[in-house]
């Protein structure tokens, strides 16, 4: 560093190996042009499902939709390809969005009281990340407070009576069509707070990745809780760390009304 008594000089390149600046400009647009061309190859024959293929064909377009971010986030010298493969992705998800049947709809549930599921042991798979931790703050903050959790690897684990299972293979709270586990907990007890639906909504997009609600914050949230996975091994401490985050973020928004789900 000039300030600590070093020395420091500028370079300006115009050429890398022989290369001017037009043609490593014309490099990466060639480049990125194969990338767009690929995604538009496949989105071209991903074809008309049937309303028992939602699901699976939504999944499909997710990872469709991720791998246009990814692009576009080295997508140097921008020409509007991205922005036009947007807009045709999101005309295909509404396509197949509004030929789900009325069959495929989850189902209504009774909203339950709190107070009938206190004293209780929380159960949910190792290995906690975005939807489980998001959940287990949820069961501590809105429904016991001193709701015991328990993280067990699926291979070895038995249900034990009286367990409660959030976010695995035939539990009480868990996925259901699109919904993530952490939205359908909201729906079980009613809850439907501004600040809280807000979080179900970032939630919902860091879960699935199908870019539904794209509120502005939820990118630097996935960051963050991926810093807080690397920080702690210990699904406790990943939850206790999180649970920090989602009370500033109900904070936040406790009062701001909820965004409409892009269309």
């Amino acid at each position: 560093m000039v300030d600590g008594g070093g020395d420091a000089m500028l370079f300006e390149a115009t050429a890398v190996e022989g290369m001017t600046t037009a043609e490593i400009e014309r490099m990466f647009r060639d480049a990125r042009a194969k990338d767009y061309a690929q995604i538009e190859s496949v989105l071209a024959v991903f074809g008309d499902k049937k309303p028992r293929e939602r699901d699976a064909a939504l999944g499909e377009l997710a990872k469709l939709e991720e791998q246009l971010r990814e692009v576009a986030r080295i997508d140097y010298f921008p020409n509007g390809s991205a922005d036009e493969l947007r807009a045709a992705l999101s005309v295909v998800r509404t396509r197949i969005e509004q030929r789900t049947s009325p069959s495929s709809a989850p189902p209504q549930r009774e909203v339950l009281r709190a107070a009938d599921y206190r004293g209780r042991v929380w159960v949910t798979r190792a290995g906690a990340k975005v939807d489980r931790v998001a959940c287990a703050w949820f069961i501590r903050r809105f429904v016991d407070a001193d709701a015991k959790l328990k993280f067990v690897e699926l291979a070895s684990y038995a249900p034990k009576r009286g367990e409660l299972r959030f976010d695995m293979p035939e539990a009480e709270f868990t996925h259901v069509g699109e919904q993530r586990s952490f939205e359908v907990l909201c729906m079980c007890f009613g809850l439907s707070e501004p600040g809280l639906l807000r979080i179900a909504e970032i939630v919902h997009d860091l879960d699935i990745k199908d870019g539904r609600y794209l509120h502005p914050e939820t990118e630097g949230i996935r960051a963050l809780i991926g810093g807080i996975v690397l920080q702690h091994r210990r699904d406790e401490a990943r939850v206790e760390a999180a649970s920090m985050l989602f009370d500033a973020l109900l904070a936040v928004h406790a009062t701001a009304p909820t965004t409409r789900r892009k269309q």
